[in-house]
């Protein structure tokens, strides 16, 4: 499975369904999944995920390559140089070597290779009057779906193989042992060297993502590298090939916008109207450069790296600066040429459902109308019958249709309503939130502006990092204030739709939409004399900022569908981690709303600025973890704190919380250990508290370098993935010394990455 949903990620948005080209995604218990089978590893439902739920199936570690393979080779795809746009080429280059790389070359000298084999075979087609569409096979999301969905075009695809199995072949010949990764942009990549055709001669595929996050693991910069240049031969125009109509520029065939016989296609939407008018006769080109997105640097994993102009303006540059080298190996092709075959490929073929399933169906979610195909497109199908045969079919459920939730939850919501508000009192009355405000000076100040903005009706903006507590000190000013006895509602703006995340804050009336089968309240009406929570305020759709501007300024709210304007009076907390003033430069968050919730902003500080307050917070931590899990904790050894305050605390006291808890399972008695807390703790050198009277300035010297030097072995050793030659060298040390100072520290090499 080259594309993968992570569980519990995924929030109903349904991009996926919206953006995939072959709808290959089943939806399962609120989980939109795909199917193996069908998808032809496009990677558009990885552009279009704003939850970051659908993940790439992972190439092979760095360690393992390293480890096991002798001549070690990366292969750049040209579209490296937009990805990583401030950094120079070279210095990318300089980088790998330093990962562990022993040679690195761009995959654009084998986009020369192809090139001229496409000039040929377009020459010798032209000479033979062969009258037969031609269609590129360079990019395998496109060799994907013609030989899944359209067969009937395989013997169009020219018989030529990618640039990246043509560098394959060239280097397995010139290079003994060689063991190849490709690093680019692209998914379907993944999916090419697992096909079943001849000599392939790619052993590993990285995205540019994964070689980051290798980066960030082996704290390897590439901007504070040297320069290093790239092995073989230098390509020239070939590094344009990451560019729409890459191939026709370095393959020399020119194209002209009045003449048709050689075009250009690319882009999702363009792919597939081609197909449909090739199918229809409605258009004969000779030769078509096809790519399923807008050149290899619009590829999924090219996101958020400027827009597609300045990546374009990257390749071009790189192009010209470099275009007169020519230095290195020969230019020539791998003896085993570069020809391959394509064959149908196998996916599920659903039977058509009858029509009666697909009526009954329709009327459960309320939008059938005589056989006209209704859409309010929430549920990423093209219209509503669509829906409705994915249902029967078994690949969609009903709860993905707005009209069909919105009708059911306006069923419920008042009822619901009236039940959370006696709940809500229940779970409050005893609570004591303050916990979370510890005792620091800083955390002091916020308190004393809690005191102060609670009895009144401002809306609040509570800012911080993940963790900090923000959904905590809401509820704690609502408990302060005169609005403590009436509802407070929190909404999490991140976890529904527009559409289903308007129709929940500011309700519907009967007949807005399809579906709307009778009037709801929304949650502002409903929350009228209490407090409104907005979670994430941040991640708002920028329609529903609108809306939420009126009620700020005027107290006022609209249904959907209504022309009656009410009067609520709810105060509003809202909450976000996000950068408010960098999303409103991007036009992604509206600056009349920013300094509306700005009125009375609370910053709440990380936990690494407030590591004073670990002691206090690790007490009441302590007691609700011993209560959750029925076990008793009396006390905690000494040195733990000490561990604690070393720490970073990237998730803040989310993450406190959660390793307290994970100790107090862990602990075998009724004291908590050091060596019950996670191995990343216990390796952290903490400072020293107070001076011990009965030790001298180089006792507590020695203890600390002593700490020093076994954790940096174990650096050394995990930057050399527990070889230990390596390590030795990477430290500077004889490899016997190095053996002796890891005996010395009871270090193993297998203990490195257990944790």
């Amino acid at each position: 499975m080259i594309v993968q949903t992570k569980e519990g990620l995924c929030k109903k948005c349904y991009s996926c369904i919206r953006g995939c080209p072959v709808k290959a995604i089943k939806v399962q218990n609120d989980q939109a999944f795909v199917l193996k089978e069908n998808c032809i590893s496009c990677g558009n439902c990885i552009k279009l995920c704003t939850q970051d739920a659908k993940e790439v199936k992972s190439g092979l570690s760095i360690y393992k390559i390293t480890q096991n393979y002798k001549n070690k080779i990366a292969l750049l795809a040209p579209s490296f140089v937009s990805y990583y746009s401030d950094v120079h080429p070279l210095q990318v280059v300089s980088a790998l070597r330093k990962l562990g790389f022993d040679y690195v070359y761009e995959t654009a000298y084998g986009a020369e290779l192809v090139a001229e084999c496409y000039r040929d075979f377009l020459n010798r087609a032209i000479n033979e009057k062969d009258e037969r569409t031609y269609i590129s096979s360079p990019c395998p999301a496109i060799v994907n779906l013609i030989c899944k969905y359209f067969p009937e075009f395989i013997p169009n695809l020219v018989n030529v193989v990618s640039p990246m199995v043509a560098m394959g072949r060239f280097l397995k010949e010139r290079v003994k042992d060689a063991h190849i990764t490709f690093i680019g942009p692209c998914v379907a990549k993944k999916s090419e060297i697992e096909e079943n055709f001849d000599n392939v001669c790619i052993d590993n595929v990285w995205t540019f993502k994964e070689l980051d996050n290798f980066f960030m693991e082996f704290n390897i910069d590439p901007k504070r590298k040297n320069f290093s240049d790239f092995d073989g031969y230098f390509p020239r125009v070939g590094r344009s090939f990451a560019l729409s109509g890459g191939l026709l520029k370095t393959a020399s065939i020119g194209t002209d916008i009045l003449e048709t016989d050689i075009i250009v296609v690319d882009g999702k939407d363009e792919v597939l109207s081609f197909f449909e008018a090739l199918k229809t006769g409605k258009i004969k080109p000779r030769f078509v450069d096809m790519l399923f997105c807008k050149g290899c640097i619009d590829g999924p994993i090219m996101q958020n790296k400027g827009n597609l102009h300045e990546r374009v303006q990257k390749v071009v540059n790189y192009v010209k600066n470099y275009y007169f080298q020519s230095l290195g190996e020969e230019y020539s092709f791998p003896v085993i040429g570069l020809k391959r075959e394509f064959s149908k490929k196998d996916r599920l073929i659903f039977i058509e459902p009858k029509e009666e399933d697909i009526k009954k169906v329709l009327d459960e979610m309320k939008v059938y109308n005589g056989g006209e195909n209704l859409n309010c497109g929430a549920c990423g199908y093209e219209n509503c019958y669509e829906k409705a045969k994915a249902v029967v079919t078994g690949l969609a459920e009903i709860e993905m249709c707005l009209p069909y939730l919105l009708n059911k939850m306006s069923v419920n919501n008042l009822a619901l309503l009236e039940d959370y508000q006696v709940i809500q009192k229940e779970l409050y009355k005893d609570k004591d939130f303050g916990f979370i405000l510890g005792k620091t000076h800083k955390m002091r100040e916020i308190w004393d502006q809690i005191e102060k903005v609670a009895p009144t009706s401002t809306t609040v903006l509570l800012r911080g990092e993940s963790g900090t507590g923000k959904e905590m000190l809401a509820i704690l000013i609502h408990q302060k204030s005169n609005r403590k006895n009436k509802p407070m509602i929190t909404v999490n703006c991140t976890t529904l739709n527009e559409n289903l995340l308007e129709s929940e804050l500011f309700g519907h009336v009967k007949g807005a939409f399809t579906g709307a089968t009778d009037h709801k309240k929304g949650l502002f009406e409903a929350a009228n004399n209490g407090t409104i929570f907005l979670d994430e305020i941040g991640d708002m759709p920028i329609n529903l900022q609108t809306k939420l501007l009126r009620v700020l300024q005027n107290g006022e709210i609209r249904a959907i569908g209504s022309t009656e304007v009410k009067k609520v009076d709810v105060r509003v907390i809202a909450a976000t981690n996000r950068n408010l003033e960098e999303l409103i430069r991007e036009g992604k968050f509206r600056e009349d709303l920013y300094y509306r919730l700005n009125v009375f902003t609370i910053n709440l500080p990380p936990l690494r600025e407030r590591k004073d307050d670990i002691p206090y917070f690790l007490h009441h931590l302590i007691e609700n973890a011993s209560k959750k899990i029925g076990k008793k904790i009396k006390s905690v050894e000494k040195e733990v704190i000490r561990y604690l305050k070393a720490y970073h605390w990237p998730g803040n006291i989310r993450e406190l919380a959660n390793v307290v808890e994970r100790a107090v399972i862990l602990a075998q008695g009724e004291e908590l250990k050091l060596k019950d807390f996670p191995i990343y703790i216990q390796n952290t050198t903490p400072e020293l508290e107070f001076i011990p009277v009965n030790k001298s300035l180089w006792d507590l010297r020695e203890e600390h370098l002593q700490q020093f030097e076994k954790n940096i072995i174990k650096r050394y050793l995990k930057q050399s993935m527990g070889n230990v030659k390596k390590a030795a060298e990477l430290a500077g040390i004889p490899r016997p010394t190095f053996h002796n100072l890891m005996k010395k520290h009871n270090i193993k090499r297998e203990d490195i990455f257990r944790h």
